[in-house]
């Protein structure tokens, strides 16, 4: 089909990066492409979406927005971002799908998908205006309770490990719903206490379904919910929408029941960041809301809300944009000294503080042990230096034998990999003085041990002589090293247990301490003492 493209999948894309300078593209020529526009319809029933397909959704050409009823700072900080970025929440039923398919000309179809497969739909499209392009993401997420199962634990597990950062929320709320039900608190309360209270200063509600609104005597009613009584409050100025006056062609009727579910939606997120933050009033400012109808043509009658698209977009920009002002986050440098997007906010998941909070994390991620990485960090902190001996085994003209310890990282080893690998040299460390095999060294791997109080070193393997770094690299940490062979000598690990009365580390042939080291001949039980080298001392050496 002319002017298709297909979105590549999350897993196959680079991490998101921001462009390094403002930039304004100009949008290509799109082929006009006849095809019909999804109503904001539940998809949850339809037919089931193959695995094949999960994560592709395609577009069908930019989506264009009248920008100019943006102000110019406005329009100059959407030019400075490399991408508008958008998550889209809500309970299940709502919407939120068609919604995305409707302001990005796209075909996701998250309520379709496969349970258990991966979830979260990221569709990227561009927003135009005139000769202008702005690049935009969406990411559609699976519904809140929705018949599968699926909490907004799990939701926010799935998002969490495709969204490094976000500008804006888009919060789908259905606007024929009369009453708030307990869903909706319990949504709103979870997204609020996972992403921070800073976040509703970032959520614009989207109110769908606006065109099947249907104002009469009881339309009003139950307005206020039985799970939980609201304050005037939520009917005031602090609860704003796009638009001061309504969209032409909507009787003042529906406008007024548009306005009471928006103050009910915006007073969840208002109530929900006073909880979480304890600040009242203006200090926590509520969502705005702009109603959304059919994404079809008059042939249905729904032609009073033709526009709602530009509508909600110019909200999300608006909305991103205060939000980072409010931050002090301002605009992106122009200089290209940064690597991230300042006006964005980290999609940080507070699962201790949901947890501390009694909030329900069935979905998220599983809860684990730390593993006692503490340990092998203070085993580290003694171990690392260079040692000379102040006792002997043998007669006093015996030179004093020396050790040193360095941090390294293997060539090879995967991004990421947490585990601490330590270069131990025996002998002199100065390169004219390694000759005649006086020095050998081995590269050991350190882990917690499988008991209590323990740590493990693990023998890798050794680096030969000549491909040892320079003292100065190995004095300065990091260096690189390439393991000439793994340890195959069938010893296994060497297990140091820690001593809680001085803080030692204690194995079957050393003594570890902030003192020093004791060499301890496990057959004849003979000690050598080593003392750390001083700073002053390792600097005499070459190299």
């Amino acid at each position: 089909v002319a002017s298709r493209s297909t979105v590549a999948p999350r897993s196959s894309r680079p991490p998101h990066r921001p462009a390094r300078h403002a930039r304004v593209r100009r949008a290509r020529p799109v082929v006009p492409v006849v095809v019909p526009r999804a109503g904001l319809e539940d998809t949850s029933d339809a037919s089931v979406r193959s695995p094949a397909e999960e994560g592709e959704p395609t577009v069908t050409g930019p989506f264009p927005v009248d920008l100019s009823k943006l102000t110019a700072d406005e329009r100059a900080w959407l030019d400075a971002r490399d991408e508008l970025r958008v998550l889209v929440l809500g309970k299940t039923g709502v919407g939120k799908s068609s919604l995305v398919n409707a302001i990005a000309n796209a075909n996701s179809a998250i309520g379709r998908l496969e349970v258990g497969t991966t979830q979260v739909q990221r569709v990227e499209n561009s927003i135009t205006h005139g000769d202008q392009s702005h690049d935009v993401c969406l990411f559609d997420t699976p519904g809140f309770f929705d018949v599968e199962g699926r909490t907004p634990a799990g939701v926010l597990r799935e998002l969490g490990g495709k969204v490094d950062d976000y500008h804006a929320i888009v919060y789908a709320h259905v606007a024929t719903d009369r009453r708030l039900r307990l869903e909706d608190e319990q949504s709103v309360s979870f997204i609020v206490r996972a992403l921070g209270a800073v976040c509703v200063s970032r959520v614009v509600v989207a109110l769908t379904f606006a065109n099947e609104i249907n104002p009469g005597p009881t339309q009003h009613d139950g307005d206020r919910d039985g799970v939980r009584e609201r304050d005037d409050r939520n009917q005031n100025q602090n609860q704003k929408k796009e638009s001061a006056s309504p969209r032409a062609g909507i009787d003042p009727a529906t406008a007024d029941v548009l306005a009471a579910r928006g103050a009910q939606a915006t007073g969840l997120f208002a109530d929900a960041a006073e909880r979480v933050s304890g600040l009242r009033g203006g200090a926590v400012e509520g969502a705005v809301w702009v109603p959304c109808g059919s994404a079809a043509a008059d042939d249905d009658g729904d032609g009073r809300f033709r526009g709602w698209e530009g509508d909600l977009w110019r909200a999300v920009i608006r909305r991103a944009k205060a939000a980072a002002d409010a931050a002090g986050a301002g605009d992106a440098p122009t200089d290209g000294s940064y690597d991230f997007d300042p006006t964005a906010i980290e999609l940080d998941v507070d699962w201790d503080g949901l947890a501390a909070a009694g909030i329900s994390l069935q979905g998220a991620p599983p809860a684990r042990p730390p593993p006692p990485l503490e340990l092998v960090r203070a085993y580290v902190s003694l171990a690392l230096g260079e040692y000379v001996s102040v006792t002997a085994v043998t007669d006093e003209k015996s030179a004093p034998k020396e050790r040193s310890a360095f941090a390294v990282k293997q060539r090879g080893m995967p991004s990421g990999f947490a585990a601490t690998v330590v270069l131990e040299v025996y002998g002199p460390l100065d390169p004219e003085r390694r000759v005649n095999g006086a020095t050998t060294n081995a590269i050991y791997m350190l882990m917690p041990g499988t008991s209590a109080d323990t740590v493990m070193k693990v023998r890798m393997g050794s680096v030969e002589d000549d491909e040892l770094p320079s003292p100065a690299a190995l004095r300065r940490g990091g260096a690189e090293v390439t393991v000439g062979g793994l340890s195959v000598n069938g010893s296994g690990p060497v297990t140091l247990r820690y001593d809680r009365n001085d803080g030692s580390f204690v194995s079957d042939t050393e003594r570890v301490s902030g003192t020093g080291i004791v060499e301890i001949d496990p057959e004849t039980g003979d000690a050598v003492v080593m003392a750390r080298k001083s700073p002053g001392e390792c600097a005499k050496e070459p190299g």
